[in-house]
């Protein structure tokens, strides 16, 4: 649930998404974390700070996260196999892994959580051996995409998706929005977003 919370403030406060986006996305992977990450080999990583530390009520809060799949375990495989041939076809599935869920309370930016987080993340994939991490960001949380394009990543496809209720889904691949479409608002029918496709060499 605090993982949740998070992930609900950095969409909802700082880029205005709608609540049934944030039900959507929470359905689809993290109503479950240990079994649709940890047990597929993946990893949670969370940054914390202690409230009222030393006394009777002390405890943690949540302040910052990201999460790490391989590629070949993602629920939508199907299409990330179809993303990834499309951008490094020399790259085989096996090596390539899934950055998923950054959030930072954004009280905390000063503290450059996220960068922090991204080399957690970046040093615990080299470890394991993958060569190539991929990840989606919407093109209208503009200062997320450029937080990529800072820390080595590249800007691949750009797919339109939709969602109604339950998990999201592609509907229209490697389809090339305006400028116009790519700051639109997700709130207004119908439910479309375009989504941009971040990769980075390890």
């Amino acid at each position: 649930q605090e993982a949740k919370r998070l992930y609900r403030d950095s969409q909802v406060l700082e880029y205005g998404h709608p609540e049934d986006y944030i039900e959507a996305t929470y359905l689809g992977d993290m109503i479950d974390i240990k079994k649709n990450f940890n047990d597929v080999g993946g990893q949670w990583w969370m940054a914390c700070i202690k409230r009222n530390a030393g006394k009777e009520d002390e405890e943690e809060e949540i302040i910052g996260q990201v999460a790490m799949q391989p590629i070949e375990k993602y629920e939508n495989f199907k299409d990330e196999r179809k993303y990834l041939e499309h951008f490094d076809k020399n790259i085989p599935p096996s090596q390539a892994c899934e950055l998923r869920r950054m959030a930072v309370d954004p009280s905390y930016r000063r503290l450059k959580l996220a960068t922090k987080l991204l080399n957690v993340f970046v040093d615990y994939a080299k470890e394991s051996g993958f060569k190539l991490i991929h990840l989606t960001t919407l093109t209208t949380m503009v200062q997320a995409c450029k937080f990529y394009l800072s820390h080595g990543f590249i800007q691949g496809q750009i797919t339109l998706e939709h969602f109604s209720d339950g998990p999201l889904k592609t509907v229209n691949s490697f389809e090339e929005p305006t400028e116009e479409e790519k700051l639109e608002s997700i709130i207004s029918p119908p439910k479309k977003y375009f989504v941009a496709h971040f990769w980075r060499y390890i």
